[in-house]
Formats: structure tokens, sequence, C-alpha cells
């Protein structure tokens, strides 16, 4: 499998996009997921300075690689079965959510990021080669940086 990650900071905002493909089905499927956080979103406004952004909304993509059709109906990706969980937790605590959704996708993610903490995002699937992929984006500044990408 593979796994990348990207993230842009405008003003306010920042979105970080997390993905993962499985390399072992036949298919070329993937998921991406791209999380929000706004200053605005904990009261801040575009400084931010106290240096938090809270959790505004997260779209999850699934797709097949270089495809321009939708993922085959009976493909990993459109299964009904709901994530198992987080194998393998990167982080947790009352601010960390677990979203488990259909596709046999996972998320993790906190409820605010805060400048200089220990930030983690997780996307966690099992895909259409019966492999299970787990991504984790780790990082402390809120400008768009990642500290460490893990698969």
């Amino acid at each position: 499998g593979g796994a990348y990650t990207a993230a842009r900071r405008e003003g306010a905002a920042l979105v970080c996009e997390l993905g993962v493909a499985d390399a072992f089905g036949s298919t070329g499927e993937r998921v991406r997921c791209r999380f929000a956080y706004s200053c605005d979103a904990v009261g801040q406004g575009a400084g931010g300075a106290e240096g938090r952004m809270g959790f505004v909304g997260a779209l999850v993509v699934r797709e097949v690689a270089g495809a321009e059709q939708p993922p085959p109906a009976d493909g990993a990706l459109m299964r009904e079965e709901r994530g198992a969980g987080v194998y393998d937790p990167q982080a947790d605590g009352e601010e960390y959510r677990v979203a488990n959704l259909a596709g046999g996708i996972s998320l993790l993610l906190p409820l605010e990021l805060r400048e200089g903490a220990r930030n983690v995002l997780t996307v966690d699937w099992t895909g259409g080669g019966g492999l299970r992929y787990q991504a984790d984006r780790k990082f402390t500044a809120l400008d768009g940086g990642v500290n460490t990408l893990e698969l």
C-alpha cells in the first residue's frame, strides 16, 4: 500500500488531507480524507492568538486511482460494512473522536488542534486485497507542516 499527506493554511483555516491506497488489490482503490479546522471555530479569528483551531468537518473520497468512474459496486470501498476502529491509535483522550464509516473506513481526529502540541490525524482502511492500512499524520505547528507520516 501507499500513503500521502498534504495540507494548506489560508488565514483562519487549515485543511489537511491524508490518503491510503491498496497496492495489493486489483482495482487500484484508495481513500482520501480532508480534515478542516478553523480558528473561527474556537472564536479566535484569523490570527489564532492562542494557537488553537476547532474541527469544522471532514470529507471522505472513495475512488479508483486514474479512473473517471465511481468505484465498482462490488469493490471494497462500496461495501456497507463500517470501519472496525483504528488498529493502533496514536492519540487518545477526550479531545479525540473515532468515526467508523461505510467502506471499512475509520478516522481518528481531534476536535481541537493546538499549536506546539502533538496533533494526530488517522485514516484506517481495509482494502480490497484484504490488507488493513493505517496512516497517521503527526504535527505540532498549525502552518500546514508535518512532523511525521506513518503507514
